[in-house]
C-alpha cells in the first residue's frame, strides 16, 4: 500500500503542475484574443480547438500508453504542450492559434487519461469517491492557482507564455523521479464507445453535460466578465473562485457519493447547479462580491458532475477495463466541450453576457430527468469493498468483455 501512495503522491503532483498550467493559459488565451480585439464568435471558435483535441487525444492516448508505458508517455505529452504554448508567442493569429490549442487539447487529452487510470486502477470501490475527490481538490486548487497567476504578468508580454510552459516542463520532475511502480501497460487500447454506453450511460451523459457546461464557463467566463466591464484582477479573481468552489465541494460530494447512491447525488449536483446558474444570470451583474459568492457555490456544485459521472462508471467497471473506460468517458467529455463554447458563444450574442449561464442551465437541467430514468431502469452499483490489486495489467473493453457487460446490463 506504502508504494501504491507514492505512486499516486507523485502523478497527482505531476498532473497538478499540469493544472496551474491550464489554469494560466485557459484564462490568458481568451482574454488575450480580447485584447486584440476579436470577435466574441471567433474566440470561441479558437476556444473550441482545444477539446475537439482532446477529443482525438481520448481515442489515441491509450493507444500511446500501450506503446511505451504510463511514466515516459507523460513525459513526451508533456514535452509536446509545452512546445505548443511557447508557440503561441509567435503572432496573434486565430487561425494558428487554433492549430496550437488543438495540439495541446491532444496532448493534456493524453496526460489526464494517464493521471485518472492510474488514480482509478488503484482505488478501492468503496474509497473511490473519496480519493478522486481529493485529487480533484489538489488538481482544482492548482488549476484556480494558475489562473492567479495572470495577475503576476502582463498579457502583452512574453512572460505568461513562459510561465505557462514552465509548468509543462516542470511537471514531469515529480513523476520522473518516482521509483514506486506504475500501472502495466494495457494488453489492448482500442476504445469500445457502445460497450461504455452499456456500462454506464449515467456516466456517459454526465461527461458530456460537464464537458458542455463547465468548459463553456471556464473558457467563456473570461469573456462574460469583460463584457460586464471588469478589469483584468477581477477576471481573475472571478475565475479563481470558481476553481476554489470546486476544490472545496470536491472531498464531501465524493464522500456523500461514497454511502449512497451516487445518480442520487448526481441530481442534487445538477438541480443546485441550475438553480445558482439562474441566480448569476439574473443578479451577476449587480455586484462583483455577488458574483462572487455565487460563482463559488456555482463551481463548487457543477464540478463535481464529471467527478461522479467518472466514479459511478468506475463502479460497474473491472478494474483491466479502467484504461479504456478513463480515455472514454474522457473523450465524452471532449465531445461536449466541443459543443459548448460555440453554443455558448452565440447565446451571449442573442441574450447578452447573462446569456452564457442561462445557456448552461439549459443543458445541466436536462440530466436530471435522463438520470430518474435510468434509476428506474437499474438497481444501484454496487460500491462495496474490493480486494486491492496493486498494478494490475489493464485490458481496454472489446467485444470480448462479456463479464463487465453482463454486471451492466
Amino acid at each position: 500500500m506504502r508504494s501504491t501512495y507514492l505512486a499516486l503522491a507523485a502523478i497527482t503532483a505531476g498532473i497538478a503542475i499540469v493544472s496551474i498550467g491550464s489554469g494560466l493559459v485557459g484564462n490568458y488565451v481568451p482574454l488575450r484574443l480580447n485584447l486584440a480585439q476579436t470577435p466574441t464568435p471567433i474566440i470561441g471558435v479558437v476556444t473550441t480547438g482545444y477539446p475537439l483535441g482532446f477529443l482525438v487525444g481520448c481515442l489515441t492516448a491509450p493507444w500511446i500508453i500501450r506503446r511505451v508505458g504510463h511514466i515516459r508517455a507523460f513525459a513526451v505529452l508533456s514535452a509536446l504542450t509545452a512546445t505548443g504554448c511557447l508557440s503561441l508567442a509567435i503572432d496573434i493569429e486565430p487561425a494558428m492559434w487554433t492549430v496550437i490549442r488543438t495540439l495541446s487539447g491532444f496532448t493534456s487529452a493524453g496526460l489526464f487519461v494517464i493521471a485518472e487510470s492510474w488514480m482509478n486502477e488503484q482505488a478501492p470501490n468503496d474509497q473511490r469517491g473519496r480519493i478522486f475527490g481529493a485529487y480533484m481538490v489538489i488538481t482544482k486548487l492548482a488549476y484556480g492557482g494558475g489562473q492567479l497567476l495572470l495577475m503576476a504578468a502582463d498579457p502583452l508580454s512574453l512572460a505568461p507564455y513562459m510561465m505557462i510552459a514552465a509548468c509543462y516542463s516542470l511537471c514531469l520532475v515529480p513523476v520522473a523521479f518516482t521509483n514506486a511502480p506504475s500501472p502495466r501497460p494495457p494488453e489492448r487500447a482500442a476504445l469500445n464507445l457502445p460497450w461504455l454506453w452499456r456500462l454506464s450511460p449515467v456516466g456517459v451523459m454526465a461527461c458530456i453535460v460537464a464537458g458542455i457546461c463547465n468548459t463553456s464557463i471556464v473558457s467563456i467566463g473570461p469573456v462574460y466578465a469583460a463584457d460586464l466591464g471588469y478589469d483584468i484582477r477581477d477576471i481573475a479573481i472571478f475565475t479563481a473562485t470558481i476553481q476554489f468552489g470546486i476544490m472545496v465541494f470536491q472531498y464531501p460530494i465524493g464522500l456523500i457519493s461514497d454511502r449512497f447512491d451516487r445518480r442520487s447525488v448526481l441530481i442534487g449536483v445538477a438541480g443546485t447547479t441550475a438553480l445558482v446558474g439562474l441566480a448569476i444570470a439574473l443578479a451577476g451583474h449587480k455586484s462583483f462580491w455577488i458574483l462572487l459568492g455565487l460563482s463559488f457555490v456555482y463551481g463548487g456544485v457543477s464540478g463535481t458532475i464529471y467527478t461522479l459521472g467518472v466514479a459511478h462508471a468506475a463502479d460497474r467497471a473491472e478494474k483491466s477495463q479502467l484504461v479504456a473506460m478513463s480515455g472514454g468517458l474522457l473523450l465524452a467529455w471532449a465531445l461536449g466541450s466541443i459543443l459548448g463554447p460555440v453554443l455558448a458563444t452565440s447565446t451571449m450574442a442573442q441574450l447578452g453576457p447573462a446569456g452564457l449561464f442561462f445557456f448552461t442551465i439549459a443543458i445541466t437541467a436536462l440530466l436530471i430527468p435522463f438520470v430518474l430514468f435510468r434509476m428506474r431502469r437499474r438497481e444501484p452499483a454496487q460500491q462495496e469493498p474490493q480486494a486491492h490489486v496493486g498494478a494490475p495489467v489493464p485490458t481496454a473493453p472489446g467485444l470480448d468483455a462479456g463479464g463487465a457487460k453482463g454486471r451492466a446490463e
